[in-house]
């Protein structure tokens, strides 16, 4: 469907700003990252050692790219942190990244929705 209605793919795996500004580039009227959550796991199997810090720094950055991209930008991420604790310090981590990325994503985003089981609940 995608394809019929004349949207761009880009496929990128970790810089998102790049492909964010390619868009913008190209004059993209809107971009959808999907997902998040896969960013975060490439950029921790990239780099095991990878802080909440830094986390904060690249979804800044992100944010900060979108701001001067497209017009609209529709984001998703998964919600990793409603069950159990994780028992490796790694899937701990990667819950807590993914955690940190959201909540900045979130602050910076006109609209949040919530979805589970295919509904929608609209939260900011």
């Amino acid at each position: 469907r995608r394809e019929a209605a004349n949207w761009t793919t880009i496929e990128e795996e970790r810089n998102l700003v790049g492909a964010v500004r390619l868009a913008a580039a190209e004059d993209a009227g809107a971009v959808l990252i999907d997902c998040l959550t896969l960013w975060i796991n490439n950029l921790l199997f990239e780099d095991p050692g990878l802080s909440e810090d830094d986390m904060a720094r690249k979804a800044e950055e992100l944010v900060a790219a979108l701001r001067e991209g497209p017009p609209v930008c529709v984001l998703v991420i998964n919600e990793v942190g409603l069950g159990i604790v994780p028992e490796s310090p790694l899937s701990r981590r990667f819950r807590d990244l993914s955690g940190r990325c959201a909540q900045i994503v979130a602050a910076a985003a006109d609209e949040v929705y919530f979805t589970v089981a295919g509904i929608a609940k609209r939260i900011k």
